[in-house]
């Protein structure tokens, strides 16, 4: 998740709504959860300290007691567990049931390449592992007719570096 992309206009305040996915269904009350828990939310997001800008961003779930006042003035107090942005991201794409559903979560998404893995899914000691002359990222991506150019392990040794 990207957080220019959670927080897409940094001089909005929290209540101001600059916590983008906080603006979905049931999350809504995040600004006063993360206001208990000492985030100030009627400030531009820019002007947060690194504490308060890491609690939204990276604070554990947890259960603070709020008070949320509804439109007609009635005070109602709830316990609320907190769902930082990214959380909340990943809890909406988890839910996402069709391909309907994935807009809402998408635009907070960014796709790049895994700058360790350059996108091939496997760890610095897989990818140290060589056959034929190049490590597994290279030879899962081969196609079928290159496979039957490409050396079996029969014919070349297989090694570690």
């Amino acid at each position: 998740m990207d957080e220019t992309m959670l927080v897409p206009d940094p001089g909005l305040t929290i209540d101001a709504g600059a916590v983008a996915p906080w603006s979905m269904f049931g999350l809504t009350v995040m600004p006063r959860v993360v206001a208990e828990m000492g985030v100030r939310t009627d400030v531009p997001y820019e002007e947060l300290r690194a504490e308060e800008r890491d609690i939204v961003m990276q604070a554990p779930e947890e259960k603070r007691h709020i008070t949320v006042p509804t439109k007609n003035g009635k005070l109602f107090e709830m316990d609320f567990t907190y769902r930082k942005a990214v959380r909340a991201v990943e809890e909406a794409l988890n839910k996402a049931t069709s391909e309907k559903g994935l807009p809402r979560v998408d635009k907070y998404i960014s796709t790049h390449t895994c700058p360790s893995c350059h996108s091939v899914r496997l760890s610095d000691a897989a990818l140290q592992s060589h056959i034929g002359g190049i490590d597994l990222g290279q030879a899962t991506a081969k196609t079928l007719d290159d496979l039957t150019d490409w050396p079996s392990p029969s014919r070349s040794r297989c090694r570690r570096t």
